[in-house]
């Protein structure tokens, strides 16, 4: 339990990484934010009011696999470069990694680059694998649905079917939206521990490691 507080509280352990590292760290999170920001600010509202609906959904079942995995790699990118600040973390869970992993379930560790990296993958993958997947499937459906009642899914009076449909595809983007602003928000908390704490020899932990 000691070497796992001790590792989280590892001091200016970032200043006395390679340059280069610290700078791939900055570049990456940057990459993150920037797609996330860009994904959910400026080409997906640019794509939704100049294509046709369908044509956008189209596009979106597309893009969305190859953004939340270029999202989740990104993450687990920035989870391994801070792990490199904790060796005697990893060789703590080697050795006791149910109490290595109780000792992680805290403020300390969540509230870390690493812990935010860590949520930031998860709600990408579960996003990418699980929900959008599911969303587009939906979608489909409610396209040939569309064609062989020759009116849109928005038209007054949609069929029972229609309904259901809308109904499906309504919860589940709205659950793959959520998880996008939690991802959005957890990259904006790591950007602001850089800002804030920074790599400096004087910083409080370094890149954000201790609050």
């Amino acid at each position: 339990m000691g070497i796992v507080t001790s590792t989280l509280r590892s001091v200016n352990a970032w200043a006395h990484l390679p340059s280069t590292l610290r700078a791939g760290y900055v570049l990456g999170w940057g990459a993150l934010f920037g797609a996330n920001i860009w994904n959910s600010f400026i080409g997906g509202i640019i794509a939704f009011k100049t294509l046709p609906r369908q044509v956008f959904g189209n596009l979106q079942s597309r893009q969305f696999p190859i953004f939340f995995a270029y999202s989740t790699f990104l993450s687990l990118g920035l989870l391994t470069l801070d792990l490199k600040l904790r060796p005697a973390l990893l060789t703590s869970f080697k050795h006791s990694p149910f109490q290595t992993l109780m000792a992680l379930n805290g403020r300390e560790f969540w509230g870390s680059t690493a812990g935010l990296s860590v949520v930031t993958g998860l709600v990408h993958a579960v996003n990418g694998l699980v929900v959008t997947p599911k969303a587009s499937e939906v979608m489909f459906e409610r396209h040939r649905l569309e064609r062989i009642e020759g009116k849109s899914s928005d038209s007054r009076n949609p069929s029972k079917e229609m309904q259901t449909l809308n109904s499906r595809f309504t919860k589940l983007h709205s659950a793959s939206s959520t998880l996008n602003t939690v991802g959005l928000i957890t990259t904006g908390l790591i950007g602001w521990k850089i800002g804030s704490v920074g790599f400096g020899p004087r910083g409080s932990g370094g890149l954000g490691v201790m609050p």
